[in-house]
């Protein structure tokens, strides 16, 4: 089976079309995707996040991922499909703010993840030990 490269890592080609078919809807993915809904963390590891830790995740385009911390922005790349879905190479911003130790749990938590799934209006991200849930902010139309 042919390999692609993508951020570094090698990503099977019966990845790349299940993306490609998500852009078109054919794929679980398709609402993570195709839809560039904004989702808000709601729980993490089944604790419900207060409003004030709240943080948004976006996925704007293939391989690229954004969103609102609960201080700064952040962004970084994705790799991978459902079983095999890993984040890399998430930055934000550096300001200040009341919110910063959730800010950070948050963002060491994303950086865990290794694996999404997409379910009833909820997308969960999981990783060892972990759980991140989210549900759509707003859609895109």
């Amino acid at each position: 089976m042919a390999r692609l490269r993508h951020s570094g890592r090698r990503v099977s080609g019966l990845a790349i079309a299940c993306l490609a078919l998500s852009l078109l809807g054919g794929c679980r993915e398709a609402e993570l995707i195709a839809a560039q809904t904004t989702w808000q963390l709601d729980a993490i590891n089944e604790k419900t996040v207060p409003d004030t830790d709240r943080a948004t995740l976006r996925i704007p385009a293939l391989g690229r991922l954004e969103g609102q911390a609960p201080c700064n922005r952040y962004s970084g790349t994705w790799v991978g499909v459902e079983d095999d879905f890993r984040t890399e190479g998430i930055a934000s911003t550096r300001m200040a703010c009341p919110a910063i130790d959730a800010e950070q749990v948050y963002l060491a938590a994303l950086r865990r993840v290794t694996s999404a799934t997409v379910t009833d209006d909820t997308l969960t991200l999981t990783g060892p030990g972990l759980t991140l849930r989210f549900s759509p902010l707003l859609r895109a139309g």
